[in-house]
């Protein structure tokens, strides 16, 4: 099943590269990752290093209440997606 969208919420650090990883694999190409963070369960630089260093590039970000943050990245390796 590919996805144009994919929507993360409060992950916890142990989390993240598998769901990057599940991410990657049902988005169509050029499909986006949404994270929304609004308890800061995984700090912000955390999350973009993440990201980064798991072949994702942040289109926009912001923030989500009090604290909480919000990143939407694209693939940025299509090998991610195989």
């Amino acid at each position: 099943m590919n996805n144009d969208l994919v929507v993360v919420t409060n992950p916890r650090s142990h989390e993240v590269k598998p769901l990057l990883a599940r991410a990657g694999k049902a988005l169509n190409e050029g499909g986006r990752l949404v994270v929304f963070d609004w308890r800061s369960q995984v700090p912000l630089g955390q999350m973009v290093n993440l990201l980064e260093h798991n072949q994702w590039s942040i289109t926009s970000h912001g923030v989500a209440g009090a604290g909480g943050y919000f990143l939407e990245a694209v693939v940025s390796d299509n090998s991610v997606q195989s």
